[in-house]
């Protein structure tokens, strides 16, 4: 009722709205496409054939979830309940099933699955495309990432195609997921392979205590950023900044052109000359882009793979009077060269066959072993802040 009363009072009188919007929000076009929306779900709900589905609320929340997601797959719609669990999802205080996943194009596909988990018992696989969860068709799904988590002991369904015309179903049981962050592994004499698997709080101190711990005989890191779907952001520029010298890591540009953060290496650098090579792939994305971006800009390591998911931007959460909320896009990050990774992500300089994943490992180990041969200086050149973003 009271949905229906502030669309009424929008159509009607100007002036109760103009109360509560800033007055130059009113203003031509755009006091007319307000008008145009609020008469437009007027009409749907009064008029419609069939009164049950045309009820104002979830004609007020389709509209805005069509909205959201018709500006970037990342911005998105959030009912009450999905909203609530986003919030308790920020505090560590869920469950998982133990899969890494990609969304696009509303293509849900798993990744890799967590060794352990409880995805792995009930035998969900690496390549598997979810189709619906809880009955409910992927598409029409705000956040169907978050819908796979919830609180410890639920179930969640899924059904999932595997194959050309296998279509199989799964009731799998959410657990506390822990992903261990930075897991190391001597590939031979001198050589070292570092898997993160997410940016956490301690990630930065497990790299340093790997490197460390190899000792002084190290000649070079295969750093592994398959499957990272990011993580802290700081953690990610932290761990560019154990590697670089000097210069610009990253911008953050917002609404205007002229909102633009600047982060900087610093001069304490540990491993500024020890040979990389990165391996990423198309699960790679948000901060594991970042990291990976940042080195292919400086040539401070070789990047190997495929290329990455392109997740570059920033989202926040905003509420609404329905104790729904928005999850809506206020930032994008550019490179040093001030290059973007959304919706491009990172081509890998050297690409490998994605029919060949096993032997990835094998041939980035060769192709550190011949760079160790010719050891960095580090950074030379730094880039500047562009005029244009100034």
């Amino acid at each position: 009722m009271k949905l229906r009363l502030a669309v009424l009072c929008l159509l009607f009188s100007s002036n109760v709205f103009a109360a509560s919007v800033d007055q130059e929000t009113l203003k031509g076009e755009s006091f007319k496409s307000f008008q145009t929306l609020a008469k437009g779900l007027f009409f749907l709900e009064s008029m419609h054939v069939d009164a049950k589905k045309s009820k104002l609320s979830p004609l007020v929340e389709n509209a805005l979830r069509g909205a959201a997601r018709s500006l970037d797959q990342h911005s998105a719609y959030l009912s009450a309940d999905a909203l609530n669990q986003f919030r308790v999802n920020t505090k560590g205080k869920f469950g998982g099933i133990g899969v890494i996943v990609t969304l696009k194009k509303n293509v849900l596909q798993v990744v890799r699955v967590v060794s352990g988990s409880p995805a792995e018992r009930a035998g969900v696989r690496g390549g598997d495309i979810i189709l619906a969860i809880d009955q409910k068709v992927v598409n029409g799904l705000g956040d169907p990432m978050q819908a796979m988590r919830g609180p410890v002991g639920s179930k969640v369904e899924l059904k999932i195609s595997r194959g050309q015309n296998d279509i199989l179903e799964f009731v799998v049981r959410r657990e506390i997921v822990r992903i261990q962050s930075v897991i190391s592994k001597e590939l031979s004499p001198g050589f070292l392979r570092i898997q993160i698997n997410s940016f956490q709080e301690a990630t930065a101190q497990a790299l340093s205590k790997a490197i460390s711990a190899a000792g002084p005989g190290l000649k070079g890191v295969v750093l592994d950023l398959r499957g990272n779907p990011g993580g802290l952001l700081s953690k990610s520029i932290e761990i560019a900044d154990m590697f670089l010298r000097s210069g610009v890591l990253l911008f953050t540009v917002g609404r205007s052109k002229s909102d633009v953060q600047v982060e900087y290496a610093t001069p304490a650098t540990p491993y500024a000359s020890l040979p990389m090579v990165v391996l990423i792939d198309k699960a790679s994305a948000s901060a594991s882009e970042i990291v990976a971006g940042i080195f292919q800009d400086y040539k401070r390591a070789v990047l190997m793979g495929e290329p990455s998911y392109g997740k570059g931007s920033v989202q926040t959460l905003v509420s609404l009077p329905n104790g729904a909320g928005l999850k809506v896009t206020v930032a994008k990050y550019r490179l040093p060269s001030d290059r973007t990774i959304q919706d491009v992500g990172i081509k890998p300089d050297i690409s490998l066959l994605p029919t060949a994943r096993e032997k990835w490992l094998e041939q980035a180990h060769k192709t550190l072993i011949k760079l160790s041969k010719y050891r960095p200086a580090g950074n030379k050149s730094i880039f500047k802040v562009p005029q244009r973003i100034l």
